[in-house]
């Protein structure tokens, strides 16, 4: 979406302005609301999402809209908006997600007589369907053909398959695996297997937790839930194991282990030296859409609060990752990056706790350093910037 010319217009135009009729989608905001030469509102659209900040007081009446249009998605054709997710608000101002609707490549607010308080915002995620696939033109949100769209929140070009279906809500995930199952038997080179989506599924609710520390872990059940044979199945508990993520037990099954405080604080220590190490041998390559995925994680992260829940910490936390893992110009240090990062994150998530407060500060700390690094062009003081900030998570330990 970045670099997109979009159009505004808001009714009534005898009362209300937009500061241009037509932006580009870049950095910064696109927009100002206008009315009768008072500027209003700040309409930032990013890669992946819309927000909305008023300036000051403003009263909406009734019947008063606001449309953002020609949003083509570059790159992407045959892109179309099919609704929204994610919606977020901190005013009581009234509107509701119910006032935002949406058209194949536009998006429609009804103010519904809403009252604000300045820096007052909402916010949303676009959710579109893509019916080409390719490899070059990867979208930052997309649906496969023929199935259900689901909005990922970040994206990894070597996983189109999860990627096209991994919206960070695990009910939708799993039903995204089972329809992929069951409708697409052949995945072309530019699709994970049926066996690397389903460890990406296990691996996620076992850094959430979903899997408790010593739960076994049982072939037949894992089958049927994902309509797989036990083979499959198998490879997947080989692969966590493998990971140090679950252990097989002689005459029991495959058990899931979290970790400890004494290795989770070694392995923070081995994760802040090879992002250093990264750093000093300058491993890294530039991405076209890096500012963009960093203004979006930092946005995700100034959102998170104490009352956050581990799910909404987990989110901000594993795309931060894939963000900054994405750019490892090395194939070795990549996946060691990847494998390290996900063996620690289960004792970290359960080290959080139930008050989120001093995870939420650390992690925030860790996103405003990587991001003010990316925002200016150096992917190398991002790595830098995260071996830095990794320590902080030690406070964490009982």
């Amino acid at each position: 979406m970045v670099g997109d010319s979009v159009n505004c217009a808001v009714e009534p135009s005898a009362f209300w302005s937009c500061s241009s009729p037509t932006a580009l989608v870049g950095a910064g905001s696109e927009f100002e609301l206008i009315l009768i030469a008072n500027p209003l509102f700040d309409i930032d659209i990013g890669a992946p999402w819309f927000s909305m900040t008023s300036l000051s007081s403003p009263t909406a009446g009734a019947g008063e809209f606001l449309t953002i249009s020609s949003l083509d998605w570059i790159g992407l054709p045959g892109a179309t908006i099919t609704g929204i997710a994610n919606f977020l608000t901190d005013t009581e101002s009234g509107i509701e997600e119910a006032d935002v609707t949406t058209g194949p490549n536009s998006v429609t607010i009804d103010f519904n007589q809403s009252e604000w308080l300045p820096g007052q915002v909402i916010s949303f995620d676009f959710v579109t369907t893509h019916s080409e696939r390719s490899s070059r033109a990867w979208p930052t949100q997309c649906a496969c053909d023929d199935f259900e769209p689901y909005w990922p929140v970040a994206h990894r070009k070597d996983s189109r398959f999860s990627a096209c279906f991994l919206d960070r809500s695990l009910d939708n995930t799993r039903f995204a695996v089972q329809r992929g199952s069951n409708e697409r038997e052949e995945l072309d080179e530019h699709t994970k297997s049926r066996v690397d989506v389903i460890y990406d599924t296990l691996r996620e609710r076992i850094c959430l937790g979903e899997y408790g520390n010593g739960q076994i872990l049982y072939e037949g059940e894992l089958g049927r839930e994902f309509s797989v044979s036990r083979t499959p199945i198998r490879q997947v508990l080989q692969r966590l194991a493998f990971d140090r993520l679950a252990t097989v037990r002689a005459g029991v099954g495959t058990a899931v282990t979290g970790g400890d405080p004494e290795t989770l604080q070694r392995s923070l220590q081995i994760r802040a030296r090879i992002h250093g190490l990264i750093a000093d041998l300058a491993v890294v390559r530039s991405e076209p859409d890096n500012k963009a995925t960093a203004e979006f994680v930092q946005f995700k992260a100034s959102k998170l609060e104490g009352s956050s829940t581990r799910a909404q910490f987990w989110a901000v936390y594993r795309d931060l990752q894939e963000m900054t893992n994405e750019i490892i110009d090395d194939d070795l240090l990549r996946n060691v990056d990847e494998m390290i990062f996900f063996r620690t994150a289960p004792a970290l998530m359960r080290a959080a706790g139930e008050d989120m407060g001093p995870a939420v500060s650390a992690l925030q700390g860790e996103v405003a350093a990587v991001a003010e690094k990316i925002l200016a062009d150096d992917p190398v003081g991002a790595f830098a910037a995260r071996s830095a900030q990794l320590p902080a998570y030690s406070a964490l330990l009982p």
